[in-house]
């Protein structure tokens, strides 16, 4: 008994003593925190005192919740001849492409070429270089732009080519629509119908049928220039050809009324 009564005693020195050294450890602790307690808050008070109203003023702005950073503009690409790439429209921001892409906020990348169609290549008196390629072309340096959507434009300089051979111009028309779908399967195609500052021809309605036609087929939404007429005799240059500032503006106005 004895012996049990030993060691029962160095078990609760033992305890004795643990506790004691927690217990000191907390009381240190509380000590330490209301010393720092007391000696913060003057400070804290100090400080304040001391902050000028313009600098209070400052910290309170910077606290308000940060305004959101603008959305950014849907990048467009635009595939067509003259009329896109902007002859007759002075200055450049006048042509129908620009204007459409002012009022409706798209960040717009035109490669539109002179003379050219979705079969008709061109050349120096047209584009300035020696060969100008064909929609078929340029349609694939779209895509490249990666682009939200694409705007396909145009097929008046088809028309003589249509009337002899239509098979081999609706073969090009499909083959244009291709490239754009399969390389970007997801992005929003319009297509914009041929134009004539007169009556149109057989031909020329026929054109117009089948780009809207297949068009539609891969997606796309058409609008015509010619049903109804878009372009008049007084909206075009002297060389009854390519649209002045009047036309651009008629272009860009049925297509943006088209789109809503």
């Amino acid at each position: 008994m004895a012996g049990l009564r030993g060691s029962s005693r160095d078990t609760w020195w033992k305890i004795s003593g643990a506790s004691a050294v927690v217990a000191a450890l907390a009381f240190v602790a509380v000590a330490v925190f209301i010393h720092s307690t007391r000696e913060v808050t003057p400070y804290s008070d100090s400080v304040t005192a001391l902050v000028p109203v313009s600098s209070a003023a400052e910290t309170t702005t910077s606290t308000s919740p940060a305004t959101d950073p603008p959305m950014p503009r849907p990048v467009v690409a635009f595939v067509g001849d003259s009329y896109t790439a902007g002859v007759g429209a002075e200055p450049q921001s006048e042509r129908w492409t620009s204007r459409l892409s002012s009022a409706m906020n798209w960040d717009e990348r035109n490669f539109g070429v002179a003379g050219t169609g979705y079969l008709a290549t061109a050349g120096v008196e047209a584009c300035g270089s020696n060969t100008c390629p064909n929609y078929q072309t340029t349609a694939l340096d779209a895509v490249a732009a990666n682009p939200s959507i694409v705007v396909v434009s145009g097929g008046q300089n088809d028309v003589a080519a249509y009337a002899e051979d239509p098979t081999a111009v609706q073969v090009a028309i499909a083959t244009t629509y291709i490239e754009i779908r399969n390389a970007l399967p997801q992005v929003r195609i319009i297509a914009v119908g041929p134009s004539t500052p007169g009556e149109a021809s057989d031909a020329a309605l026929g054109l117009d049928r089948d780009v809207r036609d297949t068009a539609e087929t891969f997606g796309a939404q058409y609008v015509s220039l010619l049903d109804p007429p878009a372009i008049a005799p007084e909206t075009v240059l002297a060389d009854g050809e390519n649209a002045n500032n009047l036309g651009h503006a008629a272009i860009a106005q049925r297509v943006q009324s088209a789109l809503g």
